[in-house]
């Protein structure tokens, strides 16, 4: 690490830097992504915007900063936020102040770009984050979960790396957590619902999202939440790197429910789920779990924000279907930039916050 802090220079990254940054989280943090996922959220494959910052010493990138613009729906008027991302200093410059110094130049980078806040998922930068001015809210993101095969679901977890329980420990958690599972969404899955509907594997109309939104009242005074416009969901959905499933509602040619999944390896990531009534969201449910049996899902989440009255509802739901609600791995963190509203952005229990908020990687 230099003595002297203009050693260093802080830049907005170009494109032709995307395989150094990649190479740096592969060797500071074994990096699985693959490199097309970088191209889908910092290269022309995202349209909504990106910046990617890098810090650099003796023309070697030393750290990373990023931000994806993503439309907010604040009090009933849009807004372009910045998700936090890729947050990374290389081991060998680590405690010395770089972390600080790179988000100095972050916060600077991303007022210029007149987002009205910025946001994000943290764990391990949540004291960096902290001392950079984010208000961080560690109670808020709850995730439930649901495992369908116990032996699969185990190795999943195990390489996951993220419970630091023995494995005799974590065996014995799974295998309750599987037997939980299987009874109570067996109970909730014998008894087809039947009701004047028709089912679509994409949506019928561009706007159809935002329209359920409005129903169910995700569009109020009082919250706020993604604004999920055809752009956002082409980028986020339909051109995800990964692989996805979805399932929409219609009655009388009226869109009524949505479940939209991601799948990676025998896991299942629920993005979105919204319906405009109990019996729609049984329906999706129903409809999900005989899709994820009958292709070798494993496991499924959905994480959100439980604080939120609409989220409630749906953890409420799929707790009925025999997903456990637990603690999510990541604390939600957010900084106001250049908002200038009335909408009180520090209330966390207004934030509609489900799985599209993650980029899904």
């Amino acid at each position: 690490m230099p003595n002297q802090s203009e050693e260093i220079q802080f830049l907005r990254a170009s494109r032709s830097d995307l395989d150094e940054v990649y190479d740096l989280h592969i060797l500071n943090e074994g990096e699985k992504r693959n490199r097309y996922i970088w191209e889908w959220e910092y290269g022309n494959g995202n349209p909504l915007g990106s910046l990617l910052l890098i810090a650099k010493h003796r023309d070697k990138i030393i750290a990373t900063e990023g931000m994806f613009i993503i439309p907010l729906i604040i009090g009933e008027k849009v807004y372009y936020s910045g998700k936090d991302e890729s947050t990374l200093v290389d081991l060998a410059y680590r405690g010395k102040g770089m972390g600080d110094l790179l988000y100095n130049f972050a916060l600077q980078e991303f007022k210029k770009h007149g987002v009205a806040c910025v946001w994000g998922f943290t764990r391990k930068a949540l004291k960096l984050v902290k001392r950079a001015g984010y208000s961080s809210y560690p109670d808020a993101i709850k995730r439930a979960v649901i495992a369908f095969n116990y032996s699969n679901t185990y190795q999943l977890v195990r390489a996951s790396k993220k419970f630091n329980f023995k494995p005799f420990l974590l065996k014995t958690i799974i295998a309750i957590v599987a037997v939980y599972s299987k009874f109570v969404c067996s109970l909730h899955t014998k008894q087809k619902i039947q009701f004047n509907q028709s089912t679509s594997d994409k949506l019928l109309y561009p706007d159809d999202l935002i329209k359920l939104y409005e129903k169910v009242g995700i569009f109020s005074p009082k919250q706020l939440s993604i604004y999920p416009n055809n752009t956002f969901y082409e980028w986020r959905v339909l051109k995800s790197p990964k692989n996805k499933w979805q399932l929409f509602i219609y009655q009388n040619g009226e869109i009524a429910g949505c479940l939209i999944v991601t799948l990676h390896d025998g896991s299942a990531e629920i993005l979105d789920f919204c319906f405009i009534n109990t019996k729609v969201g049984k329906m999706l449910l129903q409809k999900f779990i005989e899709f994820s049996k009958g292709n070798n899902i494993s496991i499924a989440f959905y994480t959100g924000n439980h604080t939120n009255y609409i989220n409630k509802g749906i953890f409420s739901l799929l707790k009925k279907f025999g997903f456990l609600i637990t603690n999510a791995p990541n604390t939600f963190v957010f900084k106001e930039l250049n908002y200038t509203g009335n909408f009180d952005l520090f209330d966390i229990t207004k934030w509609y916050i489900n799985g599209m908020w993650s980029e899904g990687t």
